[in-house]
């Protein structure tokens, strides 16, 4: 995987995220309408800011890790394509 379709790859994830209910949206709502508009997006700058970090920090970790130890690799494949078989069969 390139670092493009990786970055690609976190920044669609952090948008769906962004876009779904949940702590971080009641979080920015309520700040915005209690508050002021500005300190809305401030809070929600403040949210993707920190997934952001957290994001890479772990992808760095893991791409780490997975470099190091090839076997490791191979084991995360074979348990997502056994997690996919098993989601398969669910809706099946």
């Amino acid at each position: 995987m390139t670092p493009v379709v990786a970055l690609l790859s976190i920044l669609t994830a952090q948008a769906l995220g962004a876009i779904s209910l949940g702590p971080s949206f009641l979080f920015v709502s309520r700040t915005s309408v209690a508050l002021s508009r500005k300190d809305g997006l401030a809070a929600a700058a403040g949210m993707a800011l920190g997934a952001t970090i957290i994001t890479t920090l772990a992808l760095v970790g893991v791409r780490a890790i997975i470099a190091q130890v090839e076997w490791l690799y191979a084991g995360f494949k074979l348990l997502g394509g056994a997690y996919l078989l098993y989601l398969g069969f669910q809706l099946w």
